[in-house]
């Protein structure tokens, strides 16, 4: 600092003289000595001897309009040297660096005595060759405030050329232990009796009281007077102040000054930043953080006790910036004074004297915030004072030039540029202070602001249950049952669901997840780098590529939303993880939150005793968390074998990993009990209506077929071609098994309540092409929703029973439907019923599932009954008094086809069942969930009721509620939903199961003993099923599948037909009919619209099947949709 005159010791030239109280110096020589020269206003600094009436003197511009003029007019206000003043020692030449040392350059803590205090440099600063050297001490522990401190250089510094340096004039005089002037003022030296200076004496007298308490206590250290070459003190200003002091990090808290260059979290906030453990994990996840927690204390440190009671309503003020760039006051804000201070590191409680601003209501995250306080708070006088940086940065002019040089002497260039950042941060408060409450920089104490963490976390939260789904943290571990939360507010479906699915053993093969995110996510950089997932068999990982799944998001969501495309493999574990190459919309990547950081660490959580090793965590959560970070271990372990190089800990923001149930389990339980119950009858067979009548004969239910057309039943003004039947029996009925709960539960009562109508087509026996001869293969044809087995069998049976195929068809209606419907009278209705159908899918999701699975447990049944318990066929009986009585007229060989509902039920009932190998599916789909949203055109016709039901209970289409009601729905749904049975049907066949019931055990059918599959009959393998025994088990067949679709269906939407081929690896190319109505396969009427696309997909049918059902299927290239309609 360049000081103007200083009274303390006036510029002069002073003649030397020997006297006898005045130690004898050596003659002059060439050598550096250190300066105390008022004249230019160079002396070591900081320096109580520049002190003027107790306040530092000011500089010279004092006052102008220029932060160096600021600077100076904010000085004189002073009663103390700034804690940021540099200790500098000026020289009048080059020194020997090596001599500046702390044995020679000694820094003291001055209370009396001197408290030797370490140093952590001293250097001598470059000079450009004109100005005195300058040496730089700089203490290991920054200067307190309020505290004294002194420095004293001895002899033993030397100059450049070896030479010891000398002391200035001024402190040759202080050293003398006798005073300089009399009792009357007068010198006492001849050489200060300086008629043209006659006050210097009293001036350097002044310096000498000044300095003698430190060459006393110099002395009791060993350093005698002559040894020194300079000597001064200083006093650190008391003065209250609000602090910000970047050096001692005692700054107003939290502060975007505050946060490292590039944004983040300093680290000076960590108390373990560098320790490698459990808290160094955590400090270092805090630092990359960008901007502050919103749980910051908002606190304003003061470097002096204050008259609380002088803090005034407005003295201290919160502000909120909004969404539109305006400020509102945050009102309900209470201001704490507080004079101790708990160390964050150690626990250690000392003075500490700040304000505390507490909201009532907390600060949010991604929030911007600013504070002030006046310098009314520190009373009458001068009030509280800003800290230097503090002030620098709310005056108004500019700090450094554009090039970033100072333009205050006073400070390096570092220093300015850092009272530039904070000067730029604070502008716009600075300007709506004095535009809206006419306050200036100098009624102001501290004006701060900051933001609240603006990254974007990817959240996991177990005490919430706010993680990652589906996860196996949702799993009990003592129980094995999925352990779900009912989410507060909860629709009484999705708390019914969640109670259903509780009681399962795994997770969905088809359900969405989603990984929930605090914050919003840049949807451009979520691609398969971002969110990868994987399914696990020992230590392969085996990522899954992005057709097999997708990631939705939208920022209403809070939730990125993951959707298998094609089923995930049952009973492998399957890992997902989110990783830091996804960005938020700041531009960073996405973060963990802490407690997942926490499982990254590679350092234990707790000790052998339990006790916690994280500094915010308490033992039992430690603990917790201690027996999750292990079980994650391996997760990142395999993160770090996928393809490509893998995925390192820190590059994971979340992780998440579960293993799917196996959807099919429940349903084939359900069959198997259902057979078994089957076993205990003692026939399975068809009855006819007439067998509870008095006698059977003229049965009108029996038609025998001899035109050519045959009028609908149940579609008024439609002539059916029947040219290739030649009979119908339609008043059949047989005993199913019920379904009594979604559990698969089942009771055989053998009443009405399931009792089953039955409607069976025979072909023409002699037919153009060849003659037709029984025992008959069958296929099952079946209904969509709303109809009945009239329409699913005459869509059906005409195109089968063409030779040489000459295939019956039977036909059921399916639960609530035709003759089982609520509305109808008898089970054989002469007509339609309107109401057909109602009740079975309904926004009772639950109860739906149950129809379902009834409708498949009747199927099961009726091919129980077709295939017969080895007297025949269990149909035979249909016939008894017709003119085929006596005849075995249907074979074991089963096909399928099922339109609509039909092939939704169907697709489980191929799957499971082992005498159908082929099956035609058509305008069916799978995923349910997908059948009921619709597309991106809006709901299904079906779907769109059940939706505005699902809105009334809370779960309204376009929200995450929505998305995860119909998670939960599709995974309920998973025991019954063609997408989930897909890979089994055509890929992966499986066991035959049966149920013992004296056991109440399932286990696969099982034949003869064996030693390979070889012994074994066809469709069976050989396999252990004891520790040691080998036995046959029967294998259910790979089905041979055709899948037809109508392009732009709303009935079936087509993304759900498409899920299905694709999870059933079939192609829809050839069989997908453009502008076809829903039900085109059962078009019947040449006048409707879709006749020409119904008789080509009946063709192509009737092709299928006829192939298949005695070899292997196939679709000749004439029968595809686009060449059949050309046709």
């Amino acid at each position: 600092m360049r000081w103007r005159a200083v009274p303390a010791v006036l510029a002069t030239v002073m003649v030397w003289a020997c006297a006898p109280e005045i130690p004898e110096r050596d003659a002059p020589v060439e050598r550096v000595e250190a300066i105390f020269d008022p004249s230019t206003a160079t002396i070591p600094l900081p320096n109580d001897a520049a002190l003027q009436e107790g306040r530092l003197p000011a500089l010279e511009g004092a006052g102008d309009a220029t932060a160096a003029g600021q600077f100076g007019a904010f000085l004189t206000q002073l009663s103390g040297w700034l804690p940021s003043t540099p200790i500098e020692i000026p020289f009048s030449g080059a020194l020997n660096e090596e001599t500046l040392t702390a044995e020679n350059i000694r820094f003291y803590r001055f209370d009396e005595t001197l408290e030797p205090l370490e140093v952590a440099s001293i250097e001598a600063l470059d000079s450009d060759g004109e100005g005195p050297v300058v040496v730089r001490v700089t203490p290991v522990e920054p200067v307190e405030r309020g505290e004294h401190y002194a420095v004293v250089v001895t002899r033993s510094v030397e100059g450049a050329n070896g030479e010891t340096v000398s002391e200035p004039p001024a402190i040759f005089f202080a050293a003398s232990e006798e005073p300089l002037v009399d009792g009357n003022g007068k010198p006492t030296l001849d050489v200060l009796d300086d008629p043209e200076n006659p006050g210097q004496a009293a001036q350097l007298e002044g310096l000498r009281q000044l300095l003698a308490p430190l060459f006393d206590a110099a002395e009791a250290e060993g350093i005698t007077r002559d040894q020194v070459v300079m000597a001064f003190r200083w006093t650190v200003s008391p003065d209250a102040s609000a602090l910000f002091d970047p050096v001692t990090a005692q700054v107003p808290l939290p502060n975007t000054a505050a946060l490292d260059p590039d944004g983040t979290f300093p680290d000076s906030a960590g108390c373990f930043v560098d320790e490698n453990s459990a808290n160094g994990v955590l400090d270092r996840y805090l630092a990359g953080l960008s901007g502050w927690p919103a749980a910051t204390p908002i606190t304003l440190p003061l470097s002096a006790p204050i008259d609380p009671s002088a803090i005034g309503p407005d003295d201290v003020q919160l502000y909120r910036w909004l969404d539109d760039g305006s400020l509102s006051r945050v009102d309900d804000v209470t201001v704490t004074y507080i004079e101790e201070q708990t160390d964050r590191c150690t626990g250690e409680v000392g003075e500490g004297y700040a304000l505390v601003l507490s909201p009532a209501e907390p600060m949010g995250d991604r929030e911007r915030y600013f504070a002030f306080a006046t310098r009314a708070i520190g009373g009458e006088g001068l009030g509280l004072l800003p800290d230097v940086p503090m002030f620098m940065g709310m005056q108004p002019y500019p700090v450094v030039d554009e090039n970033g040089s100072s333009l205050v002497g006073s400070f390096s260039d570092a220093q300015a540029q850092g009272m530039a950042g904070i000067q730029a941060s604070i502008a716009p408060m600075m300007a709506y202070l004095e535009d809206e409450l006419g306050l200036t920089y100098e009624d102001m104490a501290a004006v701060w602001g900051w933001g609240t963490w603006s990254d974007t976390f990817v959240v996991f939260d177990p005490s919430s249950g706010s993680i990652a789904f589906p996860s196996a943290f949702l799993v009990d571990s003592e129980t094995g049952q999925i352990n779900l939360p009912v989410p507060e507010g909860a629709d009484p479906l999705t708390e019914g669901i969640i109670t259903l699915l509780n009681q399962r053993r795994g997770f969905s093969t088809t359900a969405s997840g989603w990984i929930p995110v605090d914050g919003e996510v840049d949807p451009s950089t979520m691609d398969e780098d971002s969110v990868v997932m994987a399914s696990v068999a020992g230590f392969s990982p085996r990522v899954l590529p992005p057709e097999e799944y997708s990631v939705s998001y939208e920022p209403e969501w809070g939730h990125m939303v993951v959707e298998p495309r094609v089923p995930f493999h049952e009973g492998l574990q399957h890992a997902g993880i989110v990783t830091t190459s996804m960005l938020g919309v700041n531009g960073r990547p996405v973060q963990p939150t802490a407690v997942f950081a926490l499982l990254r660490s590679t350092y234990p959580l707790v000790n052998g005793d339990g006790e916690s090793q994280v500094y915010l965590l308490d033992d039992s959560t430690a603990a917790a968390l201690e027996e999750a970070r292990t079980a994650y271990s391996r997760l990142f372990t395999l993160a770090v074998l996928l393809p490509g190089g893998g995925y390192e800990r820190d590059e994971i923001a979340t992780a998440w990993a579960f293993t799917p149930e196996d959807p099919a389990l429940l349903l084939q339980q359900t069959r198997a009990r259902a057979m078994a119950a089957l076993d205990a009858r003692a026939e399975v067979v068809a009855e006819r209506f007439c067998d509870g009548e008095p006698t059977c004969n003229n049965d009108p239910y029996f038609e025998a077929l001899s035109a050519d057309t045959f009028e609908h039943p149940t579609s008024a003004g439609t002539q059916v071609d029947v040219s290739n039947l030649e009979a119908i029996y339609s008043g059949g009925e047989y005993d199913s098994v019920l379904v009594t709960s979604p559990l698969g539960d089942v009771a055989d009562p053998q009443d009405a309540s399931t009792r089953v109508g039955v409607t069976v087509m025979l072909p023409r026996a002699a037919q153009d092409g060849g003659d037709c001869v029984a025992p008959f293969d069958v296929v099952i044809s079946q209904h969509g929703l709303g109809g009945n087995r009239w329409g699913g069998a005459l869509m059906t049976a005409n195109e089968v029973a063409a030779f040489p195929s000459c295939k019956a068809t039977v036909a059921i209606d399916l639960p609530l439907h035709g003759g089982r419907a609520t509305a109808a009278t008898s089970l054989h209705p002469e007509e339609a019923i309107p109401t057909s159908g109602a009740g079975f899918l309904t926004s009772n999701l639950i109860a739906s599932k149950v129809n379902f699975m009834q409708a498949s447990i009747d199927l099961f049944v009726l091919a129980r009954l077709i295939v017969g318990d080895g007297g025949g066929s269990g149909l035979t009986p249909l016939f008894a008094s017709t003119p085929y009585s006596g005849e075995e007229l249907f074979s074991g060989t089963i096909g399928f086809v099922g339109q609509s509902l039909g092939g939704i039920v169907g697709v489980p009932f191929v799957t499971l069942e082992p005498a159908v190998d082929t099956a035609v599916i058509s305008a069916s789909g799978g995923r349910l969930t997908w059948i009921l949203e619709g597309d991106e055109a809006g709901p299904s016709t079906i779907g769109g009721p059940i939706l505005d039901a699902l809105a009334s209970q809370g779960a309204v289409p376009g929200t995450f509620g929505f998305i995860r009601t119909m998670a939960l729905v599709q995974w309920t749904a998973d025991v019954i939903d063609p997408f989930a049975f897909a890979p089994f049907t055509t890929e992966r066949p499986r066991q035959n199961l049966a149920y013992d019931a004296g056991s109440d055990s399932f286990g696969p059918v099982t034949g003869d003993l064996c030693a390979d599959s070889a012994e074994c009959p066809e469709g069976w393998s050989c396999e252990a099923v004891s520790s040691d025994v080998d036995r046959c088990v029967e294998l259910l067949p790979a089905n041979q599948m055709m899948l037809q679709m109508a392009s732009g269906d709303r009935t079936v939407v087509n993304r759900a037909t498409e899920a299905l081929a694709l999870a059933l690896g079939v192609s829809l190319d050839d069989t997908t009919f453009e502008n076809a109505p829903h039900s085109f396969l059962s078009t019947l009427n040449p006048a409707s619209e879709g006749y020409a696309a119904g008789q080509c997909a009946r063709e192509q049918m009737g092709a299928w099947l006829a192939s298949g059902m005695g070899g292997v299927a196939e679709l000749p290239a004439s029968l595809s949709a686009s060449a059949c309609l050309a046709q």
